[in-house]
């Protein structure tokens, strides 16, 4: 599955980033992001096969695949800005990242969805191109035109856009939804369809905000970045 995502307001979400990660800012490196919030039960196991258990304050890397418990919950944030709240029995992967501190085109964010589900806020990677962005299943490719959004995954696959709009494509075709709307997608050879059911994923209890900034404007970067909200209201 791919995610495409175009961000508004760039200027002042750097600012939050530049705050948040400032040697990110200065240069590229190896970390992809840290754990802003972690229950029991999560863990990564990194490219080299290793695992080693996540809590708060840990860095994540490329190629690390983050997996919680059945009560496990977790919420990472990316150097871009962006954030991932990982739902209890989910399996993410961080299959390739890459930020040098500012959108300037060798920026590329690849993530993997392979069971569970995610709520997220993305970052700086994509407003450039939102083809540096992608979210990958077996099932489908979305791109997103937003910048939040809900995915339930299994066997087949449902999203909600939570802002902006949300792509979907497979070997059978395209379908774009609007905000609130919600794509169900059964198989990677089905077409995906337009459902009245949302996904509704509950929020992680989140820490108090960390970050002090000048202006309105960034504080407001910050509570967007700090919280991510709930979708649409459930059925």
């Amino acid at each position: 599955m791919t995610v495409r995502c175009k961000l508004k307001e760039s200027a002042i979400l750097m600012a939050a980033v530049s705050a948040a990660f400032p040697a990110a800012a200065a240069q590229s490196t190896a970390q992809a992001g840290r754990v802003d919030f972690a229950t029991t039960g999560v863990s990564a196991r990194g490219s080299d096969g290793r695992s080693r258990a996540l809590a708060k304050g840990a860095e994540v890397f490329p190629g690390d695949t983050i997996q919680t418990a059945d009560e496990g919950r977790a919420q990472l944030r990316f150097t871009d800005g962006g954030q991932i709240s990982l739902q209890p029995r989910s399996e993410f992967r961080i299959a390739n990242y890459r930020f040098a501190g500012q959108a300037d085109g060798s920026e590329s964010a690849v993530f993997n969805l392979i069971r569970g589900g995610l709520r997220t806020i993305t970052g700086l990677v994509g407003s450039r191109d939102r083809k540096s962005y992608q979210l990958r299943t077996q099932v489908a490719t979305i791109g997103i035109r937003g910048t939040q959004f809900s995915v339930s995954y299994g066997n087949s696959i449902s999203f909600t856009a939570t802002e902006g709009a949300v792509e979907a494509c497979n070997a059978a075709g395209c379908l774009t939804a609007t905000l609130g709307e919600t794509i169900f997608v059964r198989d990677e050879n089905s077409r995906p369809t337009l459902i009245s059911r949302k996904v509704d994923l509950p929020p992680a209890p989140l820490p108090a905000p960390q970050f002090d900034f000048a202006s309105t404007e960034q504080r407001t970067a910050e509570n967007r970045l700090q919280v991510l909200p709930s979708p649409s209201a459930p059925l």
